[in-house]
C-alpha cells in the first residue's frame, strides 16, 4: 500500500502486507490517498475508495486505524452469441 499527500499527491509512505494480507502504517498528521496493490488474483491494484479515491485525515492526536477491504475484481459480462 502506498500513501500520498491528498492536495499534492507527493508520495508519503508505503508499506507492505502482513501475514493474512493486513497492512500496517505510521503517518504523520495530515490528509491522505492510499493506493491498495494486493497481489492477489481477483483484486486489482486500485485507490482505497475506487476511482473517486477516499481521503484518510489522521489528526495530531490521533492513533487509529482505517480498515480497508479491497474490492475484487468485477466478473466479465457475459458473452452472447449472435
Amino acid at each position: 500500500m502506498y500513501a500520498f499527500d491528498a492536495t499534492t499527491s507527493a508520495y508519503a509512505s508505503s508499506t507492505a502486507s502482513g501475514a493474512g494480507g493486513t497492512y500496517a502504517m505510521l503517518l504523520s498528521a495530515g490528509s491522505y490517498k492510499l493506493y491498495v496493490q494486493p497481489r492477489t488474483t481477483g483484486y486489482p491494484d486500485q485507490w482505497y475508495g475506487g476511482p473517486t479515491p477516499h481521503v484518510v485525515t489522521i489528526s495530531t492526536s490521533d492513533q487509529s486505524c482505517e480498515h480497508i477491504s479491497p474490492a475484487p475484481t468485477p466478473p466479465p459480462p457475459p458473452l452472447t452469441h449472435r
